[in-house]
């Protein structure tokens, strides 16, 4: 049932992400075809500064090559969680994973 759960918070956490990305993309109009307005440009550099941040940050961080990486904290109580908890869980990691956003911006 958690993996149930899990899975339908993952699926409602994208499927809310691509839905904001995309009413973004109609509202300021990110069409192809269509020229940007500032505010559109700015968003767009922003996104792709923070995403280069991430990226640097998560490289630079990883583990040596003889070092085993560190569990997150959040999964170490994750055979005890119940349905409501893995449905959160599978919510936020869904809608919160730069992968996730990047896509949804690439397909709006």
């Amino acid at each position: 049932m958690n993996a149930t759960s899990y899975l339908v918070g993952f699926m409602v956490g994208v499927a809310a992400v691509l839905g904001g990305i995309t009413a973004l993309a109609v509202a300021i109009d990110l069409s192809a075809g269509s020229d940007r307005s500032r505010g559109a440009s700015v968003l767009l550099l922003v996104l792709g500064v923070y995403l280069v941040v991430v990226a640097m940050r998560k490289f630079r961080n990883r583990p040596g090559p003889d070092e085993d990486g560190d569990t997150p904290k959040w999964m170490d109580g994750i055979a005890e969680f119940g349905s409501g908890k893995s449905l959160v869980v599978g919510l936020t990691v869904g809608a919160l994973n730069p992968k996730n956003i990047a896509v949804g911006l690439a397909a709006a």
